[in-house]
């Protein structure tokens, strides 16, 4: 019997939600929530993010110059660039027209319900930049940049990388080497990931752009690692889109945070 009042109790609850308005607020970064609701459930994103949200913003007019530059420099590095930031770019990325590279907002959102108890709850994020454009044949191209402060960055001089590097090239080169890392500035702070066509993450973009109300996307990332979601808004709701394997199709799903 108390089963049953329980669970009589519990579809009035969910019913209830189910019958609130549809109208999402526009939420800032300051939302707060009790431990409860943190704790047993997740929001839709749709509650939390709108198009006129303050949080879709991009990083600031510097930081765009500065990761241009860097593009710039991965497109054509001297041997000792080269040397000194192990360039991630493939010989066969094509060429981008600089001028098309239009940013796209990344907001950070919690990974685990301990982190939904902190405030911001969502906050933009700038130090990651998402961007897309179009290469100088006229085809789209995507780019994800960032930014790390290796002035605060210690090589792990227990790990098996090091200790081969010192037995390779001596340890006054490796310390030459980590000295140049952690003096980085401007570019030199940002890394440029390149997602030219048939990429898997050109393909969740692609769809995301088509899919969505107005052509554009946006980005969600959360975790240490910076695990990123691509998100795009349709009818007003927020969803994410995956693959998880080449042999299946792209999913949407609608995002719940």
């Amino acid at each position: 019997m108390k089963r049953t009042t329980y669970l009589m109790i519990l579809f009035s609850v969910v019913g209830g939600c189910i019958a609130c308005s549809s109208e999402a607020p526009t939420v800032q970064s300051s939302k707060t929530l009790t431990d409860d609701f943190v704790q047993n459930h997740k929001t839709k994103a749709s509650e939390l993010i709108t198009p006129q949200s303050k949080l879709l913003a991009t990083v600031g007019k510097a930081a765009q110059q500065t990761i241009l530059k860097r593009m710039d420099l991965d497109y054509h590095p001297t041997k000792d660039i080269m040397t000194d930031l192990g360039l991630l770019m493939q010989k066969g990325t094509p060429q981008t027209n600089y001028t098309s590279v239009k940013f796209v907002p990344v907001i950070t959102a919690p990974s685990t319900s301990a982190e939904r108890k902190k405030t911001p709850f969502l906050s933009t994020n700038y130090e990651m930049a998402w961007m897309y454009g179009k290469t100088i044949e006229g085809e789209n191209i995507y780019f994800e940049a960032e930014y790390t402060d290796w002035s605060k960055w210690e090589p792990d001089k227990n790990g098996q990388a090091y200790k081969y590097d010192v037995e390779r090239l001596g340890q006054a080169v490796v310390d030459s080497m980590n000295e140049r890392k952690q003096s980085r500035t401007g570019p030199f702070r940002w890394q440029i990931t390149y997602y030219p066509k048939g990429s898997f993450m050109y393909k969740l973009i692609e769809y995301a752009r088509q899919h969505s109300d107005d052509g554009s996307f946006f980005v969600i990332t959360s975790g240490p690692f910076h695990y990123c979601k691509i998100c795009y808004f349709k009818n007003g709701k927020v969803y994410r889109i995956f693959q998880y394997s080449d042999q299946e199709g792209i999913e949407p799903e609608e995002l719940w945070l």
